[in-house]
């Protein structure tokens, strides 16, 4: 018995228009391109706006002609003058998402009571599909904490059975040597824990308050586990904080925990006598940068966006560093309306740039 072909789901789409003449002349048009193909249908409701304003309104309509298509529990709308050139540019992404949606459209609402249960059914859409991202986030963080929490505990395992299996047979100097060992995988293990922690945990809005941002910066320079880390490779620790930087709105927690990480990156991808520098350019009225370059092997061209994916690290089998640390960077970052990159030139080391607006 042959298996019947899921439904290809009928894509809603609705006009809206005001009275002009011209705007007939795009519903035709419309009308026109959607019948062309044959291979996915949709329905598409013209609403006059001066007729319906509820609709308009339900819809956040800001000016017409407007196009709304509507794909499950989400909403795309495109407008203006160009509209029918958008929806050719739009249509292709469209019909994919159409093949997620629930092939059984119903009608559009048009009583106050129905805009508000469509509303209420919209935003639990949105909740879901916002749960349902954050639970394939957790999964694929307990995967990287199954892997990168095996070795440092394999490492303190040994070091610790190695001395009680020894005892007093063991010379004082390899003693030290493997407690420092073991303290330093202990370090890497709250290290990663802190990281996961913090990628894990519900998104908030930063709690925005003015921040001297130079004195923040300074801060996470002084970092007493930074300037251990830096003294321990005979890395040279330098910064240019011009005096008069502009105050910004921001979260100071979330600010330092950026910079740390940035510069404990740098540490640890500089090799031994590298250079690290932060600097604080104030190019514009409105914009503020903060850079930290390093002297390390640099990062491919290809690679500068992944290494801000969740789970993605640079070289897993020799790095100590951890790909959760950039991701929670850029979400911070974005919290805070600014922008996060990386710019490399080969083997001459990396430039990470943080730019804040000033508001």
């Amino acid at each position: 018995m042959t298996e019947r072909p899921e439904p290809i789901p009928k894509m809603q789409l609705v006009l809206f228009i005001d009275d002009r003449p011209s705007a007939w002349e795009l519903v035709q048009a419309v009308q026109a391109f959607l019948a062309a193909d044959t291979e996915h249908p949709s329905t598409l409701r013209v609403v006059r706006v001066g007729e319906q304003p509820q609709l308009a309104e339900h819809f956040r309509v800001m000016l017409t002609p407007t196009l709304v298509h509507i794909a499950g529990g989400t909403r795309h709308l495109i407008a203006g003058k160009n509209l029918l050139a958008e929806l050719r540019n739009a249509w292709s992404t469209w019909k994919r998402l159409a093949h997620g949606a629930d092939p059984i459209a119903g009608p559009l609402p048009t009583t106050e009571a129905q805009l508000q249960i469509a509303d209420e059914v919209f935003r639990l859409k949105q909740e879901n599909a916002k749960l349902t991202e954050r639970l394939l986030f957790q999964e694929r963080m307990l995967a990287i904490v199954a892997h990168d929490l095996r070795n440092p505990l394999a490492a303190v395992s040994l070091a610790v059975e190695t001395l009680e299996v020894s005892g007093d047979r063991l010379v004082p100097e390899k003693g030290q040597e493997l407690l420092r060992h073991a303290r330093q995988q202990v370090k890497l293990l709250d290290s990663l824990i802190t990281d996961m922690l913090e990628a894990g945990a519900p998104d908030r809005m930063p709690q925005l308050v003015r921040v001297d941002l130079g004195k923040l910066c300074r801060e996470a320079l002084a970092d007493l586990s930074l300037q251990a880390a830096i003294a321990a490779k005979k890395q040279v620790l330098t910064s240019d904080i011009p005096p008069d930087l502009p105050t910004i709105f921001g979260d100071p927690e979330q600010l330092r925990l950026v910079f740390s990480n940035l510069l404990d990156n740098a540490s640890k991808y500089t090799p031994v006598g590298g250079h690290i520098a932060l600097r604080v350019l104030h190019r514009t009225m409105h914009k503020v940068d903060v850079t930290v370059t390093d002297t390390g092997p640099g990062i491919p061209a290809d690679l500068r966006e992944r290494i801000f994916e969740h789970s993605y690290r640079l070289q897993p089998e020799d790095s100590v560093g951890y790909g959760i640390g950039l991701a929670t960077c850029q979400r911070l970052v974005r919290a805070h309306y600014g922008r996060i990159w990386v710019d490399s030139a080969g083997k001459q080391g990396s430039c990470f740039h943080v730019v804040l607006p000033i508001f």
